[in-house]
């Protein structure tokens, strides 16, 4: 009996200290969010992309390097051949005839590039390329007292 009293005592306890811990502070909810980078390509005349092989390189002055490999088919055939290393990835027009975005995920607001260099290139040669400086913005979608804390910008090639 005194064992069953001593465990109603604790947790009743237990429940009070929770119970003051949240009034006293707001609770945290416990949304997700990523640091990320969008490239946008939409700015690119539709003339530029050209069916053909093409390559999407980024470089940091670190000496991280990331590329993305996709063809871009004559016609109306949809685009194939898309193949990425490193923490980037593609997105395309729906009829697949031009390259839409790029993004850039990291785990952790320290790892995103601050600054880097984007060279697009067609079948071996370079159609253009850009440095960028990002600014980006934080977001604590939990609250400003909570994490996680992420970071993302968006820059126009």
């Amino acid at each position: 009996m005194k064992r069953l009293y001593a465990t109603g005592c604790l947790v009743a306890l237990l429940a009070a200290a929770l119970l003051a811990a949240s009034c006293g502070n707001r609770a945290c909810t416990l949304i997700g969010c990523g640091n990320g980078l969008t490239i946008d390509f939409r700015q690119v005349e539709s003339s530029t992309w050209q069916d053909g092989d093409w390559r999407l390189e980024m470089t940091t002055p670190s000496g991280e390097y990331a590329t993305c490999d996709f063809q871009i088919p004559a016609g109306d055939a949809a685009l194939s051949g898309q193949a990425c290393d490193g923490p980037l990835s593609l997105e395309f027009s729906s009829a697949g005839t031009r390259l839409v975005e790029a993004t850039s995920w990291r785990s952790s607001p320290d790892e995103v590039p601050r600054n880097f260099d984007i060279t697009l290139m067609r079948g071996g040669s370079e159609v253009a390329s850009q440095s960028f400086e990002p600014d980006y913005t934080e977001s604590r979608p939990n609250g400003e007292d909570c994490p996680p804390v992420c970071v993302q910008a968006s820059v126009g090639f």
